[in-house]
């Protein structure tokens, strides 16, 4: 009777309300008096009216435990995040766990409750990790508060950590003949109609054709005579030179 008729810290109302809509008859009512028939005959008229009532009430029991209730929450984060610490355990860190030993008879006190060394083999998240206490054992999913560092050796020798391997981009086999097509463009640019060129711009606005200076030398690049024989100098310092209509036929 007294926890169903006190207010609970979390929901602000008592479990009674929360039941029935409505707080429990004390037997103090004994000593002031009995409701008056005004409200009995309220509350009690028939049947639907009772339970009109009781609905309405119950409702708006719910709602005021509700909005109680987030901000317990609330409160509750607060005070449990005061004394978080950061968790921060990589592949390979040495840890040890929290496992209670349950002895029937025993006394707890000469027990070790924290076994170990216990390897992590992978994070999950942020609070989950996956742990392995030696080679041929299962592995073991633990929350970071049952972990803490190992003071002792750094390693373990059955463990090995899988190393990263960064696939590169393969070479590219025609980069020679992209840079003759590039070399063959340019030329090709440079050499389109022979037309001078004409300046249009915001700041300088004029029909004029400019001519090249008289001492100005030609330097248009040529395209690349693909017939002649290319020279290479072999691993032993040798000169060989091939012919790109007969792909690999060699003359030394």
């Amino acid at each position: 009777m007294a926890y169903n008729s006190t207010p609970h810290d979390s929901t602000g109302i008592t479990p009674y309300r929360m039941m029935f809509g409505d707080e429990m008859k004390m037997s103090l009512y004994l000593i002031d008096g009995s409701p008056s028939n005004d409200d009995v005959e309220t509350h009690y008229k028939n049947e639907d009216s009772f339970v009109a009532k009781m609905k309405e009430e119950l409702e708006k029991a719910h709602e005021i435990a509700r909005e109680k209730l987030k901000m317990t929450a609330i409160r509750q984060k607060e005070y449990y995040d005061r004394n978080v610490k950061e968790i921060n355990y990589a592949n390979g860190d040495l840890v040890r766990r929290w496992q209670p030993q349950v002895v029937k008879g025993g006394k707890k006190n000469f027990y070790r409750n924290w076994t170990g060394p216990w390897v992590i083999i992978e994070k999950l998240t942020d609070v989950l990790f996956k742990i392995r206490h030696s080679k041929n054992s299962p592995n073991v999913v633990v929350h970071a508060d049952n972990l803490k560092n190992y003071k002792g050796v750094k390693s373990v020798s059955w463990f090995k950590p899988e190393k990263t391997i960064l696939h590169a981009q393969p070479p590219l086999i025609n980069y020679f003949d992209s840079e003759y097509e590039l070399r063959c463009n340019v030329a090709s640019v440079n050499t389109f109609d022979n037309e001078p060129t004409l300046i249009q711009s915001d700041e300088y606005q004029t029909d004029e054709i400019l001519q090249p200076p008289e001492n100005c030398v030609d330097k248009t690049l040529e395209p690349l005579d693909i017939s002649v024989n290319k020279i290479n100098i072999g691993p032993a310092g040798q000169y060989f030179k091939y012919n790109i209509e007969t792909p690999g036929k060699l003359f030394q």
